[in-house]
């Protein structure tokens, strides 16, 4: 009978160093897992426009689609639920389940009308600003994304202006996300702006949204506020890989030590 060639690793033979290598192994696995921190995605499209709203907006689209498939369950505020004018105190993502209380900047208001290139990406309802944004949102339960279309920002003058997301963490601590918008956009311009935690225990408690732009002048829209309960494209954190390799290590162990 022929016996095979092909090289084996007896675990019988030597337990001790069999267990140190298990061991090894773990301490590899857990010192990369410690590179692994709270990890974020960012999602951006701008579609540009002619006076009016793009008719095929197909990159801000795109952006969104990506956002919401890094979700679990979504919901959204587009404002359509009040009347003109001054905005609520209090906002509502449908489908979600969360709410959050909300404050402004001076000169933000409700609008169903487009306002010199500003306009509504659903319905008819947006929020309108005449230049300076900053919009304070306290969320009643923590999310792992948030998201916004922009309409008619950036669209004249010789430096960009562009919309920062400034983000409370669940626990401390703060996270900004900016946008990457040029001075070569037109009138009636819309983007998608979103971001996702992809580490489970990193989460939004509340968020700030505002402008760069040094001058009033700017108007632009914001509508289609979008919030994930879930990401659903997390990163195990380094704590968990660390446990799972422990336990591998005293499973593997204790069988080859048996043996």
């Amino acid at each position: 009978m022929l016996r095979s060639s092909r090289p084996t690793i007896d675990l019988n033979r030597n337990p001790r160093g069999f267990a140190l290598t298990c061991l090894l192994a773990v301490v590899a696995l857990v010192s990369s897992a410690g590179n692994v921190q709270a990890g974020f995605t960012t999602y951006f499209g701008i579609d540009q426009g002619n006076g009016i709203p793009p008719t095929t907006p197909a990159n801000s689209l795109t952006a969104r689609t990506s956002f919401v498939s890094a979700l679990g369950t979504v919901g959204m505020e587009n404002f359509d639920s009040y009347t003109a004018g001054s905005p609520p105190a209090g906002l509502s993502f449908t489908g979600s389940g969360v709410t959050a209380t909300a404050t402004y900047g001076p000169g933000e208001a409700i609008n169903n009308a487009q306002d010199n290139g500003a306009f509504a990406t659903s319905g008819a309802n947006y929020l309108d600003s005449q230049g300076l944004r900053d919009d304070h949102l306290v969320f009643s339960s923590a999310v792992a994304g948030f998201g916004f279309y922009v309409t008619d920002l950036s669209d004249g003058g010789t430096a960009p202006d562009q919309i920062s997301v400034i983000a409370t963490l669940l626990g401390g601590g703060t996270q900004t996300f900016t946008t990457s918008v040029t001075t070569s956009n037109s009138n009636a311009n819309v983007f998608f702006f979103g971001v996702v935690s992809t580490t489970p225990s990193v989460l939004f408690s509340q968020i700030e949204i505002l402008n760069t732009f040094t001058t009033e002048g700017d108007v632009h829209g914001l509508d289609d506020l979008t919030v994930g309960l879930t990401s659903a494209v997390s990163v195990p954190e380094p704590a968990t890989m660390g446990m799972l390799a422990l336990g591998l290590l005293g499973a593997l162990g204790a069988r080859g030590l048996r043996r």
